[in-house]
């Protein structure tokens, strides 16, 4: 009888174990639960506060000259809802397509620093130390060759949060004679 007793007692003893250990488990799921919430929370509000640098515009400031030097006229644009502390840099090259010259980023030409309000910008020169010759242009007028301009945009927001933009634009074809720049078929993002 008393073993019968003790058999029971354990058998309970074990059934409540079971139920602590469910809940033991759901309220740590809980507050895991809550903690990712919480992390997701907080990404989405500096998502949605953060400045949004972009270059919306960029056109040659004159017609491509031989011999002279290129410059771009462009525009830097914060989106966003906070100022952007802002660096830019730019590379200019010319070749057959965009892949054939590879530029790395941080051998760019110095550009500018500065800092744009909220919905807001700010116009740009870039001026290149690289000139075309005559045979140089009419290549890219007839698109065997052309001109890539690109730029990095390197912005900090008021926590110290850093981000990037990168931009290509091209010149080649019936827009040598017009100075506008199309974009490229790759080297753009936003980070």
């Amino acid at each position: 009888m008393t073993f019968l007793a003790v058999c029971t007692q354990a058998w309970i003893y074990n059934r409540q174990l079971q139920e602590m250990q469910k809940s033991t488990n759901a309220a740590a799921n809980a507050a895991k639960a809550a903690q990712d919430s919480l992390a997701f929370a907080k990404e989405n509000a500096v998502r949605d506060r953060r400045p949004w640098v972009t270059m919306p515009f960029a056109v040659c400031s004159k017609p491509l000259t031989p011999n002279e030097p290129i410059e771009v006229k462009l525009k830097i644009a914060n989106s966003g809802k906070s100022v952007a502390l802002v660096e830019t840099s730019y590379r200019f090259f010319y070749a057959s397509s965009e892949s054939e010259h590879e530029v790395e980023w941080n051998d760019n030409e110095p550009g500018s620093v500065g800092m744009i309000i909220p919905d807001s910008s700010y116009d740009l020169t870039a001026t290149s130390t690289l000139t075309l010759t005559k045979d140089q242009i009419d290549a890219a007028r007839r698109k065997a060759k052309k001109l890539f301009f690109k730029v990095e945009i390197r912005y900090k927001d008021s926590e110290g949060n850093s981000y990037k933009t990168r931009v290509c634009v091209q010149c080649s074809g019936e827009v040598v004679d017009t100075g506008h720049l199309v974009s490229c078929e790759t080297g753009g993002e936003v980070r």
